[in-house]
Order: structure tokens, then sequence, then C-alpha cells
């Protein structure tokens, strides 16, 4: 029989019924009503990190790791959709070069899509805010 993540998390909070929790959005609390919501902490990022520039430089950024779960593959689609450039900001990881070789290399210098390999923190302000979007 499986077991709901969200029924192992309630069980786990009756345990600790006046324990404070904070969730990432409104819809992380819908399925856990009862426990004690504190607070919500969107991102953890304070809004005065990121300064949007005057001219951005129209691409779409993908910031992160490269990983089906995280989808550069759908954001190359999307990208090509909305008929933008692509500019790829990411770790590859190593159980992960599979999937970077075969469902994201084939794609990169084609529709205007560019690794760029990682950024690091003052790296990520440019990148970010020169994108036309996010």
């Amino acid at each position: 029989m499986a077991v709901s993540i969200y029924r192992i998390y309630w069980l786990t909070a009756q345990r600790f019924a006046d324990a404070p929790f904070v969730s990432i959005s409104q819809n992380q609390r819908a399925p856990l009503p009862g426990l004690n919501w504190v607070g919500i902490i969107h991102h953890g990022l304070s809004p005065d990190l990121l300064k949007l520039a005057d001219r951005p430089q129209g691409y779409l950024p993908f910031l992160g790791r490269i990983s089906p779960e995280k989808g550069p593959d759908i954001a190359i689609r999307v990208a090509h959709a909305a008929g933008l450039p692509l500019r790829i900001a990411a770790k590859v990881p190593r159980a992960d070069n599979r999937y970077f070789n075969e469902s994201i290399k084939p794609f990169l210098g084609q529709n205007n899509v560019k690794f760029i390999d990682e950024v690091n923190d003052p790296q990520k302000q440019e990148f970010l805010s020169n994108a036309a979007a996010l």
C-alpha cells in the first residue's frame, strides 16, 4: 500500500503539534491545513537582491542544475516557441551526464541555445537582470 508523503508529514506533525511551520507557498499548505502555519517564505531571497537591467538583452535564462526534474529540456522548447534565445547557466552533475549529452547537448548552438556553465552569486545578478523574462 502506497502512503502519501503528506500523510507522513501529517503523522510527523501530530507528534509536534505546537511546532511552528513555514511554507514556501499557500499551495504547500493546502493538504495540511491543521498545522501551526506561522509564515510563508516564497524563496528566501531578499527582494533587493536582484536589480533589473535598464536594457535587458532579450534572452530567457535557465539557472540551476541539469537534470530531468529541473526541466532544462522544457526551457529549450519554451524559448524556441517564444522565438527567444535561451542561456543556460547550470551545473551538470556527474549522475546526469547522460541526460545532458542526450537531451540538452544536441540543442546547444541551435535555435539560439547557449550553455554558459555555472555562475557564482555576483554573476547571477548580471545573468538574471539582463534576461527578458524570468
